[in-house]
């Protein structure tokens, strides 16, 4: 994480003008009274000259000018003011809203990092578990003679493994050839079954149009012959014909 830097030497001297500005106190500000009595043994009224009132009108304008310039400079020590509350946002709040941002998302890391260190524990503590199981299985054989037999099938399989893939792999390729056979035998049953059926509908029409030919045949017979014995034979022949 960056440092915190604010760049205070603006800030100081805004704040430095604001308290000497408050350290000013007004000063007391009172305007001459003018006389009131006059004559001879002060018994008389006074009557005030053009002099004693320009006197009079001259402080007041002093006085207003004061006035003036105070309001001046007040309004100046709130531009100071602005200035160091503007100076103090640019070089101290948004460099913390920054840094409490980076927090933030560091906080939201360590959270993250945490999470996944617990699983890690977690997985630790089911592999530990299964070894413990295994430990306890072996420590309930009765031999050790036992182990080194099971490592002895092991082997054993271990060596007639291939033997069993090399089988495998056999009969499937001897399968995938059986099954290109089987595929060329279909075929040419498929192409005999097409002929027959060409051959038997080329018969069956064959057969009709003789059919057709001895009935037409019959008619004539029966018109010359007139008798049942012609119906007979004709019939005959027609069921002899479809026979055939």
């Amino acid at each position: 994480m960056e440092e915190l830097v604010i760049k205070r030497s603006d800030f100081e001297k805004a704040k430095r003008e604001l308290k000497e500005f408050s350290q000013n106190e007004p000063g007391e500000w009172s305007l001459p009274a003018v006389e009131v009595t006059g004559g001879i043994l002060g018994w008389g009224d006074h009557k005030v000259t053009g002099a004693e009132l320009n006197e009079r009108v001259e402080e007041v304008q002093k006085h207003l000018q004061y006035l003036n310039r105070t309001s001046i400079k007040t309004v100046k020590e709130f531009e100071n003011i602005y200035k160091a509350l503007d100076e103090l946002d640019k070089s101290y709040i948004n460099v913390l809203l920054g840094e409490m941002e980076q927090i933030r998302k560091v906080s939201n890391g360590v959270k993250t990092n945490q999470e996944y260190i617990k699983k890690i524990v977690e997985d630790q503590k089911k592999t530990l578990e299964v070894l413990k199981i295994f430990k306890q299985k072996l420590d309930t054989y009765a031999h050790l003679e036992d182990i080194d037999k099971l490592w002895n099938d092991c082997q054993t399989w271990k060596e007639e493994i291939p033997e069993l893939s090399d089988l495998v792999r056999h009969v499937m390729l001897t399968s995938n050839s059986n099954s290109g056979q089987i595929e060329e035998i279909g075929k040419d049953i498929q192409c005999h079954k097409e002929l027959l059926f060409t051959a038997v509908a080329e018969t069956a029409e064959k057969n009709e149009a003789t059919a057709r030919e001895l009935t037409k045949k019959i008619k004539y017979a029966y018109l010359i012959a007139g008798s049942s014995l012609g119906v007979a034979l004709a019939e005959l022949i027609i069921m002899l014909s479809k026979v055939l």
